[in-house]
């Protein structure tokens, strides 16, 4: 599997970043939104232009500050949504202060080398209107240190040049040395979005799909303390990763290869994800970014929740809502997935029907959960742990496995057969057939006759029905009514 190109969006307040993003994003939904852990200062989309896929990450305003500041107000910037506090003479003056002041410095710091760092490409944005700022050229000046000489493209965007007679406004940028300003209008994307994103894409090639080589990309994340770095340990057999009772000690996502029963599996070992609102600015909010973007980049997603805190009978929910919001990210990212119940040899008094208990409450708490298979780990006694590989390796065959369209077919007329769609408003609802386009995850197009009388639980109702005939446990499926006389 490929990695998907990542472009960042930056500059300072108001001009017209948000803009850009929705102009080039449309209508789809950010893959990140308001998730746990993530600030609202950056947010990730899934975007798509001329058929080259690619994830647009809109930064936030960048608030260089002429006056240096204090810990208390660099803990305020990183918490406000307008954006972060930055440039070189703050950063200068941070390293004569306290040592806390030090260290807020560079929370504030690292949060924009970690915007620039992550990405494969940059669109610095400016307004044309407005005119060259000195806050422009701040701006500027950290992404001549951290961007450029990187070797990752800038694409300095020249925003809110509406008409062509608006063009010559651009001139003036030209003295930022960030290479030919590219004049362009948000608002109305006929006006230079176009010829942006081809400039994007002509020094950032998106990368053509990976030699098959046979690797599974596996991600392990969870809430902090739940056992995941002792898992990886235990499943390698080797320490390669720091286990501590005090939870957020993996700080980065960890890398690690090697072969299990002639499978080849590169194993993500992530931060812990605790809710957005215990989440504190700074290292461990730019850990739980990278976590999040491990999973984006993963094939199998593993998620380990604690058998400890789970299983109590006097809470009310079974499951946290901290663990249903990570599985339901895993979900929307299309990624297969595996849960695991770790912890269990603590669990007291275990009977025959403690297991089934379990599957079923967490079934009940977590419905789009219920393709996901379940096992009980204890990543100290080694209790199941070679299973955990063995049954990723099944889902990742599942999750990318392409099924014959005459099967496929055949398996969801008879369903429609068997149990007719309810009408709506006097409409009824006609699949006339269907087609697998794409797997990882499998995806399915229904061709009908509106696509609007497809409603979620007739889909349910077909996921069900190609469940029933096809092994796709552990993965998602996605079902995608088309009309029958749209074009393709």
């Amino acid at each position: 599997m490929s990695k998907t190109p990542v472009i960042a969006i930056i500059g300072r307040p108001n001009v017209g970043k948000s803009t850009l993003v929705n102009r080039i994003v449309g209508s789809r939904k950010a893959i990140v939104d308001d998730l746990p852990g993530v600030t609202r200062d950056r947010s990730y989309y899934d975007a798509e232009w001329l058929g080259r896929r690619f994830k647009l990450v809109d930064t936030g305003g960048l608030v260089p500050d002429s006056t240096p500041v204090t810990s208390k107000q660099a803990v305020a910037a990183g918490s406000q949504r307008t954006g972060i506090r930055t440039e070189s003479n703050v950063l200068d003056a941070h390293l004569n202060a306290s040592e806390t002041d030090n260290r807020f410095a560079s929370l504030i710091n690292e949060q924009v080398f970690v915007a620039l760092e992550e990405a494969d490409a940059v669109i610095f944005v400016v307004d044309g209107q407005a005119g060259l700022m000195s806050e422009d050229e701040e701006v500027a000046q950290v992404i001549r240190k951290r961007g450029r000489n990187s070797g990752k493209p800038v694409f300095l965007a020249v925003n809110k040049i509406d008409q062509p007679s608006q063009a010559m406004l651009v001139h003036e940028f030209h003295s930022m040395g960030l290479g030919e300003p590219i004049p362009m209008s948000a608002m109305h994307g006929n006006v230079g979005v176009g010829n942006l994103l081809e400039k994007v894409f002509r020094d950032i090639q998106t990368p053509e799909p990976d030699e098959v080589d046979g690797t599974i990309k596996l991600c392990i994340m969870g809430r902090p303390n739940v056992g995941k770095s002792s898992m990886l340990n235990a499943i390698i057999g080797e320490d390669r990763t720091i286990v501590s009772e005090v939870s957020g000690t993996t700080r980065d996502a960890i890398n690690v290869q090697f072969d299990y029963d002639g499978q080849r599996f590169e194993i993500i070992d992530t931060a812990g994800i605790r809710k957005k609102a215990k989440v504190d600015y700074g290292v461990e909010m730019f850990s739980v970014d990278r976590a999040l973007r491990a999973l984006s980049d993963s094939d199998v997603v593993v998620m380990v929740m604690d058998a400890t805190e789970n299983f109590d009978n006097s809470v009310k929910e079974f499951i946290t809502d901290q663990d249903k919001k990570m599985i339901e990210t895993v979900v929307n990212e299309g990624r297969a997935l595996v849960i695991t119940v770790n912890k269990w040899d603590l669990i007291p008094n275990k009977t025959s029907n403690t297991i089934e208990e379990f599957k079923n409450r967490l079934y009940v708490d977590c419905p789009h959960a219920r393709f996901a298979p379940i096992l009980f780990t204890s990543a100290k006694t080694g209790q199941r742990l070679p299973k955990v590989l063995e049954i990723a390796r099944n889902v990742h065959g599942n999750w990318s496995r392409r099924h014959k369209t005459s099967l496929v077919n055949q398996i969801l007329l008879e369903a429609v057969m068997l149990s007719p769609p309810h009408r709506v408003k006097g409409n009824q609802l006609r699949v006339y057939y269907a087609t697998q386009v794409s797997a990882a995850p499998p995806t399915f197009i229904l061709f009908v006759n509106d696509a609007k009388l497809l409603k979620d639980d007739y889909k349910r109702y077909l996921e069900k029905k190609l469940r029933e005939n096809f092994e796709l446990s552990g993965t998602p499926v996605i079902l995608v009514p088309r009309n029958k006389n749209e074009k393709r």
